[in-house]
Order: structure tokens, then sequence, then C-alpha cells
């Protein structure tokens, strides 16, 4: 007796395949994300360095050109720091649209699987139901055979 085929396991293979391939799109956002956040973290400290250098600038005698010069790097660095949050932003905003398909794809991949139990559970059915017929008419069979 053939044993219990699920007919649309090629649906179901198709689903889990495109499940795994937003989960790596989720997780290369949330690797651009993690990077995004260390730029702005070194960036900081840039910024900070930049601050400890102007004041110690202006401190005794006061060179202007590498005042200014301090100055501009530290406004340069603002303006990275600016850039790197947007784009952190926009990596946040990505990552939630990716993780709503992953969402949606997890439930078509949970909905295969449960089609694929109710077939099999009403396969079974029918196979007891099978097995059973077959045990009543021995059953019938031999019990006229006694008569």
């Amino acid at each position: 007796m053939p044993g219990f085929k699920f007919r649309l396991k090629a649906v179901a293979t198709l689903r889990e395949q495109t499940r795994d391939r937003v989960a790596e799109s989720v997780a290369e956002v949330q690797e651009a994300q993690r990077i995004v956040v260390e730029q702005i973290a070194q960036l900081q400290r840039e910024i900070e360095d930049a601050l400890r250098q102007r004041q110690q600038a202006s401190i005794g005698i006061v060179r202007i050109d590498r005042l200014l010069m301090v100055q501009r790097h530290q406004l340069m660095l603002e303006a990275q720091r600016e850039q790197a949050m947007q784009q952190l932003r926009l990596l946040n905003e990505e990552y939630e649209r990716r993780r709503a398909l992953l969402v949606e794809a997890e439930k078509e991949v949970k909905a295969m699987e449960k089609l694929k139990e109710t077939q099999k559970a009403r396969w079974d059915e029918e196979q007891l139901a099978a097995e059973q017929k077959q045990i009543d008419e021995w059953a019938s069979t031999q019990y006229m055979r006694q008569k």
C-alpha cells in the first residue's frame, strides 16, 4: 500500500524557499544597521575628540588656523554623523518592510504545513476505514464458511 503523498509539496517547497530568501534579506538589513550604528558611534567619538582639541586650542596662545581647522573638522564629522543617522532611519524603515514580508511568508509556510497535516489526517482515516472494511469482509467470509 503506498504511503501518504502531499500533492502540493512543490508549492510548499516554493513557499519555504521564498521565506528563506526573505529571511536572508532581513538579515542583510540587520547587518547594514549594525554597521551604520558602529559608524555613528565612531563619528560621535571623533566629534568628542574634536571638541576636546578645540577646547585645548582655545587655551593659552590661540592659534586661529588650528582652531578653525579643528572646528571645520568637527562640522564635517557632525555632517557625516547626520548623514549616517538618516541612512539608519532608512534602514530601519526597510527592516520593518522586510520583516512584514517575512511574517507573511512565514504565515504562508504555516498554512501549507497545516494543509499537509489535515490531508495526512484525512488519508490516515481513509486508510483505517479501508483496513476496517477488509477486516469486516474477512470476518464476514469466515462467518459464512463456518455455517
